[in-house]
């Protein structure tokens, strides 16, 4: 993990949670910022998580290094398909898809979950709190891509005075689900930005296939740092 951008990310407003940077993310020919959609934890857990800056950074070394099953979430096992195309990827090739992405949750606010499992989702206040902080880590970070996990954020991107002209709905859904894509420039730099179904998939209805094959065709660049075959 780098934490080069340490100093930089303690000067962002609202930013409560230090994004996760991969070791090579910095010198990446083409820079992808995955952004997940929330924290979540126990009622009795959410003011000690809302206070650890490096929560995302401990989820994703879970990721890397699971536990038991702690670290072998649905969201990331299907990420991970959706980026390298495999069915099944090794542990050992784990590591280095994280070396090579920032990632952070787009709503700083942690959720709830219950005994159950079930979490309560952002609302949309919650995602136009997200708006300013994605503004400010976006100078910082210089993405060439921001890959959404999840299409709720971009309601709150379409009444963004900045970027409400500049979402566009697809025609066609992929998997039942309207991708939303965007272009945006920061300083002269053009930044793509996707929209997909949360890949977490309740029912199977993430359609891994499906999302990559349109990625493939109209953002091939998103999926450079994995190979595109």
């Amino acid at each position: 993990m780098n934490k080069s951008y340490d100093e930089e990310f303690a000067s962002i407003s609202g930013l409560s949670c230090n994004p996760w940077v991969g070791n090579l993310f910095k010198d990446s020919a083409y820079k992808l910022l995955i952004m997940g959609q929330s924290n979540y934890g126990y009622e009795g857990e959410i003011d000690n998580i809302s206070k650890n800056k490096n929560f995302t950074r401990e989820i994703i070394e879970y990721a890397i290094n699971p536990v038991g099953n702690k670290g072998k979430w649905k969201t990331f096992l299907n990420l991970y398909k959706l980026l390298t195309g495999r069915s099944t990827v090794p542990e050992e090739d784990i590591q280095n898809i994280w070396d090579k992405v920032c990632f952070y949750d787009f709503v700083q606010k942690v959720m709830t979950k219950d005994d159950s499992g079930r979490t309560k989702q952002p609302e949309y206040e919650d995602y136009v709190d997200g708006i300013p902080v994605f503004k400010q880590l976006i100078k910082v970070l210089e993405p060439d891509a921001c890959l959404f996990i999840g299409v709720s954020a971009a309601k709150a991107f379409c009444n963004d005075p900045d970027y409400g002209s500049k979402i566009i709905r697809g025609k066609q859904s992929v998997g039942g689900v309207y991708p939303r894509t965007g272009l945006i420039e920061l300083d002269n730099k053009e930044i793509s930005l996707y929209f997909m179904h949360h890949t977490s998939g309740a029912n199977r209805s993430f359609k891994c296939e499906e999302w990559r094959e349109h990625i493939l065709e109209y953002y091939p660049n998103i999926l450079s740092p994995f190979g595109k075959s």
